[in-house]
């Protein structure tokens, strides 16, 4: 009779993701006497050194991908976790991508709902989740689909909703009302396909053939005239400079492409068939608390709620104004306002740089300068990772986001530079020391001084502010310019500036 227990397949991931995970079972000894006695025993073996694989999954997964459109905020969606971790790893979900700010990691296990799914377009929203180990820093990334399963709660006498329209809640009552989808026009129970191009008085040009779509129209033009309109001819083939047939608009240069078609290749921040439209920087763009991204040239602002300031209306100056918000008087207050309350920075903690630019523009483009070239040094020059990794764990961390507060600036008097004094802090609110910053300045001095054809958005000259980081005789100025940034070297022997 064979005496030892036998593991016979998988361990289920259930089982695995138990805290600790165990496997229960019970063992019946029966003897053969008459009549036979029998004993029962329950034993809990604890699972260790142990890891789990799945054949062709990603890194993460998520154990449900489907939820009603009408859930209530906070319902949990699914139970996240690493295929590839081992029993005894730690490891940090994040949400990199979050379609609608719709999503939230909870305990760090699952995923939950804290947005309006009634107002999403289409029956899916995406998300970008990373999963990090913490104790190599290993990271991987993975994009799930959450699958919105839709409420008919619009059925009238056997009547629903067209196929071309949604069930979706008024907005001023708790009843539902069908709502036909962008494209479509009518009322709800019927949806008819909007003729964009009767709306548009049949725009295309010179003979060309309106053709409607979904939400827009199509201008198919005859063989000598291209253009969204068909109104630009296409004279490539039959004039020896087909370029004089066009003009592009806003620096944009004329150009014959691969397939013969006379075209504008445009400068950055344009876009259209001639150039002739700005680029949107507002896509992508979070304004928080719900501020108002308004489209720039190569720019943008954020339009910010009466309370909240910053770039991205991130910070909520109230914060600080109560004089309990840092007991130390000396400590620098940033009101970041979605980490939980204000956030104190020592004096170790503030930097000064001195900003070559000009006095003559605005201090909101110096300090937008000033912290994308922050940022960018601190990403050049190896990321957050200050050593916390073994040598034989040398895995590259991936960086969080960083924020740059910058709590007082001046112009100096030589007209041409600005005095800035900055906190630079991740977005968890953990503040990052000058030491820290100065170190990584430094190592862009040193490097550039070797090394001219880099990329850096920094000019290296050296300032006293680096003594303290082991640069004496060589002063790191940090330039920004108008035109781009550059990289150059002058070593002064003693002179201060």
């Amino acid at each position: 009779m064979d005496k030892n227990l036998v593991l016979s397949g998988p361990i289920p991931l259930d089982v695995m993701k138990k805290t600790p995970p165990l496997i229960e079972l019970t063992v019946t000894a029966t003897d053969n006497g008459e009549p036979p006695l029998s004993v029962n025993h329950t034993f809990f073996l604890p699972i260790t050194n142990v890891q789990i694989f799945a054949a062709e999954l990603p890194a993460i997964s998520l154990d449900n991908q489907e939820v009603w459109e009408d859930s209530d905020i906070g319902h949990v969606i699914g139970h996240l976790y690493s295929v590839n971790q081992t029993v005894d790893e730690v490891i940090e979900f994040n949400l990199i991508y979050n379609q609608g700010n719709l999503f939230a990691i909870k305990e760090n296990t699952y995923l939950i709902l804290v947005g309006n799914l009634t107002e999403v377009e289409g029956t899916s929203a995406t998300v970008t989740i990373e999963v990090r180990n913490m104790e190599t820093f290993e990271s991987a990334t993975q994009n799930i689909s959450i699958f919105i399963m839709r409420v008919n709660n619009c059925e009238v006498n056997g009547e629903k909703c067209d196929e071309n329209a949604r069930c979706l809640k008024s907005s001023n009552s708790s009843q539902h009302e069908c709502i036909c989808e962008t494209g479509f026009s009518g009322n709800g129970f019927v949806c008819e396909n909007i003729d964009y191009c009767r709306e548009n008085q049949m725009p295309c040009e010179n003979t060309g053939t309106c053709v409607n779509e979904v939400n827009k129209y199509v201008c198919l033009c005859p063989g000598n005239f291209v253009g969204e309109h068909c109104e630009i001819p296409d004279l490539s083939n039959t004039v020896k400079d087909p370029c004089s047939a066009i003009s592009c608009q806003n620096g944009g240069v004329c150009m014959v492409n691969g397939e013969g078609r006379v075209v504008c290749s445009c400068p950055a921040g344009w876009q259209g068939e001639l150039c002739e439209s700005n680029v949107d920087d507002c896509v992508g763009v979070v304004c928080y608390d719900n501020g108002t991204c308004v489209d720039g040239h190569m720019d943008y602002v954020c339009e910010c709620p009466p309370e909240r300031t910053g770039s991205h209306c991130e910070y909520q100056p109230s914060l600080c104004q109560d004089k309990q918000a840092c007991p130390n008087k000396q400590d620098v207050c940033i009101p970041l306002a979605d980490v939980g309350g204000a956030v104190c920075a020592n004096e170790s903690c503030v930097v000064d740089l001195v900003i070559k630019e000009g006095t003559g523009v605005e201090e909101r483009e110096v300090v937008d300068k000033t912290t994308q070239a922050v940022v960018q040094t601190i990403r050049q020059t190896g990321g957050l990772d200050r050593e916390r990794r073994q040598a034989d764990r040398n895995k590259r961390q991936a960086d969080p986001d960083l924020g740059v507060y910058v709590i007082s600036i001046t112009p100096r008097n030589d007209g041409q530079s600005w005095q800035v004094q900055l906190v630079v802090y991740e977005k968890d609110g953990t503040v990052l020391t000058q030491d820290f910053i100065y170190d990584r300045l430094n190592q862009v001095c040193s490097y550039s001084c070797k090394n001219f054809n880099v990329s850096l958005i920094l000019i290296c000259s050296c300032l006293m502010l680096f003594v303290m980081s082991g640069c004496s005789d060589v002063e790191c100025l940090f330039i920004v310019t108008t035109l781009g940034f550059f990289v150059h070297c002058m070593v002064f022997y003693g002179i201060v500036w």
